[in-house]
């Protein structure tokens, strides 16, 4: 991603670390186990996702997918599920929570995806914990536009989730100075274009314009 300071970004990949730690610690039991936006994980696995980079190797990892037909999804579903089985809802939030804050100035990104990478993952996971609960939104909106900058590239196509090729539509953030695209509109705020952009049809509810079928249609398929 030409533009973005790296120095800068890992700095916010820190400070998101820290702000999804303080949500995680005041999960009860029940949001524990509440399903998330992100397939088949409750709140609390997407909790524990977010440590793995922490608490794993990158061998591990290879290991797991080798384990696994090479599949990165499924690797990671057997340690998130693995490392979920150690824990229970009543110490997980402050176990999760404490490996955040210990671990936020860990460096580790895909490789040529670069810091802007676990920024997006950290802010999308904390999406999908937070819109399930009726949480409100109190992340950094200065991250935002990096986070979409990624997401409509093509390295997030190609490295960062798969999906088929996004129809073409102008996708507006209500809530700050962002817009991509050319087509018909898809209107806003940038946690739910983000949200979209990652294939969560959630994200699409209090988005309006004449393009918001079409990306219902493409996240569907």
């Amino acid at each position: 991603m030409s533009g973005v300071d790296a120095e800068q970004t890992w700095s916010a990949v820190a400070r998101e670390r820290r702000h999804v730690a303080d949500v995680v610690e005041r999960l009860s039991p029940a949001e524990w186990d509440t399903p998330s936006l992100c397939g088949r994980w409750t709140v609390g696995q997407v909790a524990v996702h977010l440590t793995v980079p922490l608490t794993h190797s990158l061998g591990d990892v290879l290991g797991a997918m080798a384990r696994r037909w090479f599949s990165y999804d499924r690797a990671m579903d057997h340690l998130v599920r693995q490392e979920e089985a150690t824990l229970d809802a009543e110490r997980g939030p402050g176990v999760v929570a404490t490996r955040l804050r210990e671990g936020c100035g860990k460096r580790f990104a895909p490789p040529g995806l670069g810091p802007v990478a676990p920024l997006t993952d950290l802010r999308i996971h904390l999406h999908d914990m937070a819109v399930p609960l009726g949480l409100e939104d109190a992340s950094d909106p200065a991250a935002w536009p990096a986070v979409l900058d990624f997401l409509v590239s093509p390295a997030a196509r190609l490295g960062f989730f798969t999906r088929p090729k996004r129809p073409s539509v102008t996708l507006v953030a209500t809530d700050l100075d962002w817009t991509h695209g050319q087509g018909p509109r898809v209107e806003g705020p940038a946690a739910r274009l983000g949200l979209a952009l990652a294939g969560r049809s959630r994200g699409l509810d209090p988005c309006e314009g004449p393009g918001v079928p079409l990306l219902r249609e493409w996240i569907a398929r």
